[in-house]
């Protein structure tokens, strides 16, 4: 008993020894809560001789359940007995058992997303893939927040409950079940079969939660059945860093734990070991100010370490320079650029490439690589290489336009035996094939394409992109896509069409633009396997992580906190998030705001956001940055042409008059100093 709780504070030991009644742990962040519960897990069985098969412990993730489970056993073998495993994993292997209560047989399969929408359009072939995938995603909501089913959760969701009921009848024919059926059909068998009830009770007496805040009511409601008079039941979570009810989790789950379960303790983990005083200070006093909390009182025994510091800077080249000379002191490991939203990291990636700082994306693709880039890329593309297969490929039927797989081939086959490239031959295809009452599918394409080719010398790059963007149908395409999936598409283009604002009018211009997206790619795939490179992730994907050095990029309003936030009111959770962001620092924490950003192309003036102005006076500091205020052109982020070394950016300038001293970051990674009044230095447009 001794080496199992040796190394726990008080604390930790009084929540892994407790054994009455139910237990809610309050862990805040960095207070070691996954050590708490791999030790109470072997705790159960060392010290309290509990029979292992009888301790169910369950989280949301299968890499946090195999983490759990390596823990455990190493602190005790015979916890590889136990039911350490997912919430989904744990009503499968029930299922297999009793799922004959709901009309299932043991063999039964389970349908990934991709199989539910192969039979839901067998079901219904009218519908397009778009159509039936939001139909989909109400049925998951469904299944997820209502185990009742009701019709005035359907009516909510303005969900038709034929779809519904059609869709079930068919899995069921079918000896099959969706992933989110696992969770639902158990629960439904747990409420209906008092029989089985009894048997999963009787077997499992110790119940344990991981993660708890991030529970949805269908989980919540498995957790009742699961839970008998006579069962251990102890969860652990944080109600400060509930963030994830985009997926369905709900707070009040954690919140109301009290009132549901009967002679409930509660036991909270403060201290902290991750971040210093200072960090969690400011931390603490933003999440203050949030209301549905049920509190906590984070300290540390850490030394003191830097003050939180607050920056505002004119514009994302000044923002980016900053973050460059922090990333500079010490290992580029250390750092990690934190950001709301994914079309954030853009910035980040084309200006550490510019500055030969080395990173790595974490849970997402390359902004390149992203869907809604490369539809972009490939238009240009093949505007300009009209022969140019992969990019027609890709852009003749997207959004479908009636110009398919066939016709595609025709034209490709046409192309190659006349020597035309492929917008003649898909001409003379639709010229060939169109009778006056209805012309070839095609043709709309070939016009897309002259209409395109004409505005090419007329219109600057980030216009022409707009164009191509809206007229192309992937402006509605994509605003589809980010209403049905929560995803920020339209985001990226946006960031996309400020980058191609630099580069001018013309064919030249469209030429040094993919020549620079393809540098840019070729840097960061030369990072591949390199450890010491600096992290760009999203807030959401930071969770459980941390890093010595921590910069949060996009206070501004409407940023961060989001728009919708702000519109729907709803403001709480989005300061949870950023006090996850905050305490994910260990040394340093940084936060930035700019007041310049481009949107669509054109320069935009946004203030500091509700967030930033409440750490100003948390912190009790006017922001500090940078703010070139001076009247000569050479100002950070111009762009300039030198004969001897070519293309550059200008990161500083010092001085004055003659003793202007301009210091130029050039692609080719020198950087040199110069004095204008001297130097040649041609003012062009930024090429970063």
């Amino acid at each position: 008993m001794l080496n199992l709780l040796e190394g726990l504070n008080p604390v930790q030991r009084e929540a892994v020894t407790h054994d009455k009644n139910s237990l809610l742990i309050l862990a805040g962040p960095g207070s070691g809560k996954t050590r708490v519960i791999t030790t109470k897990v072997a705790y159960l069985i060392q010290e309290l001789r509990i029979d292992p098969n009888s301790i169910l412990a369950v989280t949301f993730t299968n890499k946090a359940a195999s983490e759990m489970r390596e823990r455990a056993v190493a602190l005790s073998p015979e916890a590889r007995f136990t039911s350490i495993t997912t919430f989904h994993s744990f009503c499968a292997r029930m299922l297999r058992k009793y799922g004959t209560f709901a009309g299932l047989t043991s063999d039964f399969s389970i349908y990934d997303t991709d199989d539910s929408m192969t039979l839901f359009r067998s079901l219904y072939p009218e519908f397009t893939k778009k159509e039936a995938g939001e139909i989909l995603r109400k049925i998951s909501k469904l299944k997820n927040f209502d185990i009742d089913l009701r019709l005035s959760t359907m009516s909510n969701l303005s969900l038709d409950s034929s779809y519904y009921e059609k869709y079930q009848a068919a899995l069921l024919r079918a000896n099959a079940v969706d992933f989110d059926d696992l969770i639902l059909h158990f629960t439904k068998i747990l409420k209906n079969q008092p029989e089985v009830k009894m048997r999963i009770a009787s077997q499992y007496r110790y119940i344990l939660v991981d993660e708890y805040q991030d529970s949805n009511l269908v989980q919540f409601e498995l957790l009742k059945q699961l839970y008998s008079p006579g069962t251990y039941l102890c969860v652990v979570g944080d109600e400060d860093q509930s963030i994830y009810r985009f997926r369905g989790a709900e707070i009040e789950n954690i919140l109301r734990f009290s009132e549901y379960f009967k002679d409930v303790e509660t036991i909270r983990l403060e201290q902290n070991y991750r971040s210093t005083p200072n960090i969690l200070k400011a931390a603490s006093a933003l999440i203050a100010k949030n209301e549905s909390r049920l509190g906590k009182s984070i300290w540390t025994e850490n030394s003191e370490g830097k003050e939180v510091g607050l920056k505002y800077f004119s514009s994302n080249i000044d923002e980016i320079e900053f973050c460059a000379n922090v990333v500079r002191e010490g290992s580029y490991s250390d750092t990690a650029i934190l950001y709301r939203t994914n079309a954030q990291s853009f910035a980040f990636e084309r200006g550490f490439t510019a500055l030969g700082i080395p990173y790595k994306l974490v849970g997402a693709l390359r902004f390149f690589d992203r869907a809604e880039i490369k539809d972009l890329i490939a238009w240009i593309s093949f505007l300009l290489n009209p022969c140019d297969i992969v990019a027609f490929k890709r852009i003749a039927n997207k959004p479908a336009r009636g110009f398919g797989g066939v016709a595609q081939k025709k034209a490709i086959a046409q192309s190659q035996e006349s020597g035309t490239d492929l917008l003649q031959s898909t001409r003379e295809i639709a010229l060939g094939a169109s009778s006056k009452k209805k012309p070839h599918k095609s043709i709309e394409f070939v016009k897309l394409c002259e209409l395109f080719m004409q505005d090419i010398e007329n219109l600057t790059l980030d216009k022409l992109l707009l164009n191509i963007f809206i007229e192309s149908g992937l402006k509605m395409f994509y605003e589809d896509h980010d209403k049905n999936n929560d995803s920020s598409k339209i985001d990226n283009v946006k960031e996309f069409i400020d980058f191609s604002a630099r580069y001018g009018v013309g064919r030249e211009a469209l030429s040094a633009m993919l020549e620079r997206i393809s540098l840019d790619s070729q840097f960061a795939q030369e990072q591949e396997g390199n450890d010491d490179v600096v992290t760009l992730i999203t807030i959401h994907n930071t969770k459980g992580l941390e890093f010595p050095k921590v910069i949060i990029s996009g206070l501004e309003e409407g940023i961060f906190p989001s728009a919708r936030s702000l519109e729907n009111n709803d403001l709480e959770e989005e300061r949870r998030l950023l006090y996850v962001a905050m305490t994910r620092a260990q040394q340093e924490l940084y936060l930035t705001y700019c007041s310049n950003k481009n949107i669509w192309g054109f320069e935009r003036s946004f203030g500091k956001s509700l967030f930033a102005k409440e750490l100003e006076d948390i912190l009790n500091q006017t922001p500090s940055g940078s703010n070139d205020s001076t009247d000569h052109p050479y100002k950070r982020g111009q762009g300039v042409y030198q004969d001897d070394y070519g293309y550059g950016v200008i990161t500083k300038a010092v001085g004055e008059g003659k003793n202007l001293l301009v210091f130029v970051q050039f692609e080719t990674g020198f950087v040199g100093r110069f004095l204008p009044e001297f130097d040649s230095l041609e003012l062009v447009e930024s090429r970063y």
